[in-house]
């Protein structure tokens, strides 16, 4: 049962508990309490919380120099493994981070040939017999 406060015109519950201090309070505990069936290891809390920090800490800094979290994150994870030469060239703007994932293999190009098979695996049979259909001139490609 809820009343509404004339003074602050915030709905208050019969117990005097405005509506925000209830909704904190429950998902406080909603965040408290484990989820029945589960058991989390130590060892997964501890993961999942570097992981919260990490991406954390990446937001602060792409706040920080107006970019965005995924560059920081890309940008950590090339100084990890690119050698000093290329962050070098970076920081002069003679690559981009782009350039630089790609000589390392993070995140190649693909190539006309590599996204025709990526089409081809992915279309279903139907598609497969109609392409064939109209490169060997049996359709004329007219049909949609």
């Amino acid at each position: 049962m809820t009343r509404i406060d004339e003074n602050t015109a915030e709905e208050k519950s019969v117990h005097g508990e405005s509506s925000k201090k209830r909704r904190r309070r429950r998902a406080q505990t909603a965040k408290e309490r484990p989820v029945q069936g589960t058991m989390v290891s130590p060892s997964a809390r501890v993961a999942k919380s570097r992981a919260k920090h990490a991406r954390s800490a990446a937001g602060r800094a792409a706040k920080l120099f107006d970019i965005s979290r995924s560059m920081v994150e890309r940008t950590a994870r090339l100084a990890k493994i690119a050698p000093p030469a290329l962050l070098e060239r970076i920081k002069r703007g003679e690559l981009t981070v782009l350039d630089v994932e790609r000589m390392v293999g993070i995140n190649p190009k693909l190539t006309k040939w590599d996204r025709l098979v990526n089409a081809w695996n992915q279309a279903t049979e139907g598609d497969r017999s109609r392409f064939i259909s109209i490169l060997l001139g049996k359709d004329g490609g007219t049909e949609q």
